[in-house]
This record gives structure tokens, C-alpha cells and sequence, in this order.
């Protein structure tokens, strides 16, 4: 898009806002994941889950409410099909997942963790609280506790566009 304004009057007006404002809003939500990513491998250690990137671990948390369809899945995890069929064949080639014959509809195939998935999942969970009680700690428990209202908005609003 041009504006009209030369390269050294955006830069400006871009460096002045973020003097003004901080960091962008965008930065500083992947440098919170970032936060949170490594605090949840510093409570798993060297355990198996801490070879899981973190939307292989979601895909797992995921399919722990229930069996899901691709189709769901890749809805609810805000993919597409083809990027989430790409990682459940690298979930499925490490023996996490697999994919069953949906009882209602015989064509359709359900995916659902396996028993070598549970054992890691325990891990995740108990290194996911320990992670989350560090960064409350951080911002405090009424700052934290808000932060995740917040989040749980804007990803519902988001859901609904």
C-alpha cells in the first residue's frame, strides 16, 4: 500500500507509537506463548513430551474431551485439513494417535490418543499446572486470573467471526 510517505517517515511513525504504546500486541502474545512454552519444558524435564511441538501437544489435550473427526478437529484447532493431516501423520508414526472407523458413520474415520499417549499426557498435564503456577506467581493470581478471561474472550470472539 502506498501512502504517499517515504520509507524514513513510516519507520518514524511506527518507532513512536511503539515508544508510545510498547511492544505490538502481536509480539508480545508470541513472546508470552514463548514464556509459557518454556516453562512447561522446565517442569517436563527430559520426559518423552518435551520432544512435542507445542500443537502436537494441543492436538492430544484436544482429543482427551473426546474422539473427534478430522474435520472437528481441524475446526476446532483453527487449521486446515491438509496442515492438521500432516501432523497427525507425525503423531501417528510415533504411535500417539490413530484414527478408527466412526461408529455412526462407517465412511468416516475418528481419531483418538492411543495407551503410549496417556503415559506422556500425565506428564503434560502435571508440567502444564506446574508451568501456569509459575507464570500466576509472575503476574500475581488476580492479574493471571484475568489474563486468562481475557484470552478465553478473545479466542470465543474469534470463534464466532
Amino acid at each position: 500500500m502506498n501512502t504517499g510517505m517515504n520509507d524514513p517517515v513510516i519507520v518514524s511513525k511506527i518507532a513512536l507509537n511503539l515508544e508510545k504504546e510498547g511492544e505490538s500486541f502481536g509480539f508480545l502474545f508470541y513472546r508470552a506463548g514463548q514464556v509459557y512454552s518454556h516453562a512447561l519444558q522446565q517442569h517436563l524435564g527430559g520426559k518423552a513430551a518435551g520432544a512435542l511441538t507445542s500443537l502436537q501437544i494441543e492436538l492430544l489435550l484436544q482429543l482427551c474431551k473426546t474422539p473427534m473427526r478430522m474435520s472437528a478437529l481441524a475446526d476446532t484447532m483453527s487449521m486446515s485439513k491438509q496442515a492438521l493431516g500432516q501432523l497427525v501423520r507425525n503423531l501417528e508414526a510415533k504411535g500417539y494417535v490413530t484414527r478408527k472407523g466412526d461408529e455412526t458413520d462407517g465412511r468416516a474415520k475418528t481419531l483418538t490418543h492411543t495407551p503410549k499417549a496417556l503415559e506422556i499426557l500425565e506428564d503434560l498435564h502435571t508440567a502444564s499446572l506446574a508451568a501456569e503456577q509459575d507464570l500466576a506467581r509472575i503476574a500475581g493470581p488476580f492479574q493471571f486470573r484475568e489474563l486468562r478471561k481475557t484470552l478465553t474472550n478473545l479466542v470465543q470472539s474469534g470463534d464466532k467471526q
